[in-house]
């Protein structure tokens, strides 16, 4: 089972060190950005979340999401040099985008497994 809870914490100190990046306070290379298929997400959704519950509602957007969302990040990485740091800044406002919707399709997706869960023991 999925805790939804760590993920969404790791996800919001990944997304704060891409930010302390951008303003130059803290050191990232693409490596650190990670696959989309290594960070505590994708290891669930690759490992146990699609074969086992990809039929539950969400479960393919939250995919699809989460990949858009490290794609972009690995982008904004790669024009993070000083002439285009405004336009890595605005792409930020993009992954916050795709970020709500990630946690919002990670909720949803918590609720279906816990309804699972429950009709299983009742």
């Amino acid at each position: 089972m999925i805790n939804i809870d760590k993920v969404m914490s790791y996800h919001l100190a990944w997304k704060g060190r891409l930010r302390g990046f951008l303003q130059g306070q803290e050191d990232m290379t693409e490596a650190e950005i990670g696959s989309y298929e290594h960070c505590e997400l994708g290891h669930w959704l690759y490992s146990e979340g699609i074969v086992s519950f990809g039929s539950i509602s969400g479960i393919t957007e939250l995919e699809k999401s989460h990949r858009e969302l490290h794609e972009l990040a690995l982008g904004i990485i790669r024009m993070a040099h000083p002439e285009k740091r405004i336009s890595a800044r605005k792409e930020l406002l993009t992954l916050d985008t795709i970020s709500l919707r990630v946690f919002s399709l990670l909720i949803s997706v918590q609720k279906a497994l816990n309804d699972i869960h429950d009709m299983q023991e009742g």
